[in-house]
């Protein structure tokens, strides 16, 4: 797949649009506040990939977590830049 991916992102009156590159650093937070899945976890971009063969054109992201280094998957609309740590 492509090395950087342009998403925009709209629910009710809240817009983010972004470049999500693979390898840098990101964090879960979707627009939806109902949505908690991997909320507030940073992870790397590794690859993007299609969610299913049966659907090659819905791409999602294929993460590594931070917290526990594990793979996962994550929607590219629930991607954020990097807060900064609270100190």
């Amino acid at each position: 797949m492509s090395e950087a991916i342009t998403v925009t992102t709209v629910y009710g009156s809240k817009e983010r649009k972004m470049v999500l590159r693979v390898g840098s650093e990101y964090v879960v937070d979707p627009l939806n506040s109902r949505k908690m899945k991997h909320r507030d976890r940073r992870c790397v971009i590794l690859d993007f990939v299609p969610v299913s063969d049966d659907h090659p054109k819905d791409i999602i992201a294929k993460v590594r977590f931070l917290d526990n280094n594990r793979v996962g998957r994550a929607e590219l609309d629930d991607l954020a830049k990097k807060r900064p740590m609270k100190s």
